[in-house]
Formats: structure tokens, C-alpha cells, sequence
């Protein structure tokens, strides 16, 4: 949680603000869930797994889940050949039908599975039992449960192989996240933690950058030292030069 706190702050960085709800103890999703439900009642609210990357259009989906009147909504992804996630097949109008978590083989009935991102109404803290048979019990009871297909990106990057295909297709651009073409890093070079290197610079050999420093688009950085803090303009070249808390 340190971690999180320390890169994420209070938000303003994203014009947004961000409240932590610390735990003594993982509670699962359900007890998280439990603990906030008091910031939850003035009107629907988004669940986002933790370990997923993706960009899904939360817009689109509110659209969908008010338009069918759900209660719940579910995001699905269709995948080819892995299912150690939750299973969900629905009808022509996305109604949820069936619901699995973690089938074995001879269960799969859908490619669709549950990418933990949902969409709820404040209902749903009030009335139900937020755990592990949420979703069959609503079924059950015949509520408007709908499912959402996402058929952007998403990637579940809860094992070493999954975050290493993850980080590769952000560099490639197979992410609709907003990461700059690159820049080119010419060993051997240092950079400090919390330093910004923009689109377009090339950096090295042999320069090393302080930490939270800007290079600003386009700079070339070659033979040379920038300190902490160090701001380098767009377009400009360093070369053989020691740029110590200064504007360029």
C-alpha cells in the first residue's frame, strides 16, 4: 500500500482525488467492497480488478447498463484458449444466462469470461450479500443482470508470463493508453527514479540523468551530466556538459 500511496498521492496529478481504504487484512473484494459502501449510495459504481490492464470506455458501458436498466453489469472478453477465469454466457439482448467461476475443461459453455470489471447500482450493497455467490444468487432471483463484451484490449496480469506480454504490448502500442512513441537509450546511461523522459529525445552514451528530472520532446543528451530536478527544454542538445538545476 506504500507503494501505491507514494506513486499515485492524492491524484491531483490526473485531476483526480483519490481516498485509501487500508485494510488490517485482505477482505477480498467483498469485504473491500463492505468497508466503502457508505461513499457508494448516491448512485452506480464501478468495480475495477486490480491486476487487469486495459482500456475499457467506462463511458460506453454506463450507456449500456443504463439503457438495459441493469442492476448489475458484467465486462466480458472473449479469449481463445485459457479458462482459469470466471465463464459467462448471455442471450441476443445480453441478459446474463449462465455464470461459472473457473470452470474445469468439460464445464467451458463460453469463450466469455469475467474480466472483474463491473458496473453496480447502490442497490446492490443494500440488499444483497456482496461475496462469491453474488452474481449466481442474482441469477437466481431473475434480476436485470446484463453482460457488456469488451472487444478492445485487456490483459489479466496476475502471473510473470501475462505482465511480461502486458509490458511489451504497451510498447507496442497495442494498448489504448496514452505512452509516448519512446525514446532512444543509448547505453551506457543512467536515469533517476521519478524523471520524465518525453517523446522523441535521444539519451546517451554515457549521461547520466538525476532523479526527477524533465527532458523535454526531442532533446539529445550525449556525454553529460543533468541533476536532480534538471529541466531540459524541447529540441535542445547537451553535449559534454554538466546541467545542475537549471533551465536550459
Amino acid at each position: 500500500p506504500e507503494q501505491v500511496r507514494g506513486y499515485c498521492g492524492n491524484g491531483a496529478q490526473w485531476s483526480l482525488r483519490i481516498r485509501y481504504s487500508q485494510e488490517p487484512r485482505l477482505m477480498g473484494t467483498a469485504g473491500a467492497i463492505k468497508k466503502v459502501e457508505h461513499l457508494l449510495s448516491d448512485g452506480p459504481f464501478v468495480v475495477l480488478s486490480g491486476d487487469g490492464l486495459h482500456d475499457v470506455d467506462l463511458s460506453a458501458l454506463y450507456a449500456f447498463h443504463r439503457q438495459k436498466k441493469s442492476m448489475a453489469t458484467m465486462v466480458l472478453k472473449a479469449i481463445d484458449a485459457r479458462f482459469e477465469y470466471g465463464v459467462t454466457m448471455a442471450d441476443g439482448d445480453g441478459r446474463i444466462t449462465r455464470f461459472l467461476e473457473k470452470p474445469s475443461w468439460g464445464d467451458v459453455f463460453s469463450n466469455k469470461v469475467n474480466t472483474g470489471i463491473y458496473l453496480f447500482e447502490p442497490e446492490i450493497n443494500a440488499s444483497y450479500d456482496f461475496g462469491h455467490e453474488l452474481w449466481p444468487k442474482l441469477l437466481r432471483l431473475k434480476k436485470p443482470i446484463y453482460a457488456w463484451e469488451w472487444k478492445g484490449y485487456w490483459c489479466d496480469v496476475g502471473n510473470l508470463s501475462e505482465y511480461r506480454r502486458a509490458q511489451a504490448d504497451s510498447l507496442t502500442g497495442q494498448v489504448g493508453i496514452n505512452i509516448p512513441p519512446g525514446a532512444v537509450l543509448k547505453a551506457p546511461c543512467v536515469i533517476g527514479k521519478g524523471s520524465v523522459i518525453d517523446d522523441g529525445c535521444v539519451i546517451g552514451p554515457c549521461t547520466v540523468i538525476g532523479e526527477r528530472a524533465r527532458i523535454s520532446p526531442k532533446a539529445v543528451l550525449k556525454n553529460c551530466i543533468i541533476g536532480s530536478e534538471g529541466h531540459i527544454n524541447e529540441d535542445i542538445t547537451v553535449y559534454e556538459a554538466a546541467v545542475l538545476n537549471i533551465r536550459q
